[in-house]
């Protein structure tokens, strides 16, 4: 699990979002429109987040409820986390195929909080997001 820079924490407190309880917290390396930079997605109890790296960037709240079901989709170059939403598919964060792997846990992990809400956080989120590399 990634830690917040300050910035984005300062940002969410200016927000009045209080990030303390985010159970999830994980960055990708593309933007939505697929350059190069950071967005962090926060899992909380009641919401989720997701947060543009600059300082004039997006932040996205929405309600757990408002979600019926998250998954990945695969492309050239890149990959989509994506939530159900009112029936439809709606793209939350891009990612490059190196965090595939990362990203395919974190839905999964999104998904069993979804399930089950009242379980608390999944049991798989203490584990290595992403796959051990070679020193």
């Amino acid at each position: 699990m990634n830690s917040l820079p300050d910035q984005i924490v300062t940002r969410l407190n200016d927000a009045g979002m209080n990030v303390r309880d985010g159970w999830l917290i994980v960055d990708t390396d593309v933007s939505l429109v697929g350059h190069a930079q950071r967005h962090w997605l926060i899992a909380a109890k009641n919401v989720l987040l997701i947060v543009e790296e600059h300082s004039a960037g997006k932040i996205v709240e929405r309600c757990w409820d408002e979600f019926e079901s998250f998954r990945t989709t695969s492309g050239v170059g890149s990959g989509l986390l994506q939530a159900k939403v009112d029936g439809q598919w709606i793209d939350l964060l891009r990612y490059s195929n190196q965090l595939a792997h990362r990203f395919h846990k974190v839905s999964r992990r999104l998904e069993q909080y979804l399930e089950q809400p009242d379980a608390g956080v999944p049991p798989t989120v203490a584990e290595e997001l992403d796959p051990p590399r070679c020193p």
